[in-house]
């Protein structure tokens, strides 16, 4: 494995994954979450947590990219559109499954799958940038 590009492509997935949540959840779903604040954290209390978070987010990623490198082909970006497909639907499936035990509107898991599998999408299209000219050993 080379570590060097493995941590780059931590380090950029990692901004890229907290930029994109930043974008989903802290503002096209603000309005929603506010409306349904009984079901979430007290923002003072969110924030106290929020390490929490940030470290399952490093974790996250870091896990995507080293499943990627397990069986990377080195075929392009349709490779990582694929891997991030199918790692976008399989995190979607369970964010719609949260429907049967969260009382919410059907679109607020909706919105997290569809956001989940468009994360999935364009963080496979970034690791497979990233990893286009490694070497298979």
């Amino acid at each position: 494995m080379n570590t060097k590009r493995f941590a780059i492509s931590a380090f950029v997935l990692f901004i890229f994954t907290f930029a994109s949540d930043f974008l989903l959840h802290g503002m096209l779903l603000q309005e929603t979450y506010k409306a349904t604040a009984i079901l979430w954290r007290p923002d003072a209390e969110f924030e106290s947590v929020m390490w929490i978070m940030t470290l399952t987010q490093l974790l996250f990623v870091v896990v995507f990219i080293f499943i990627f490198t397990r069986n990377y082909e080195g075929k392009g970006i349709g490779e990582g559109v694929r891997y991030g497909f199918y790692i976008g639907l399989l995190l979607a499936i369970l964010d719609v499954q949260k429907y049967v035990y969260t009382p919410v509107d059907f679109t607020l898991p909706l919105t997290w799958a569809i956001g989940k599998i468009l994360w999935g999408i364009l963080a496979g299209v970034i690791i497979s940038l990233l990893y286009k000219e490694e070497t298979i050993a």
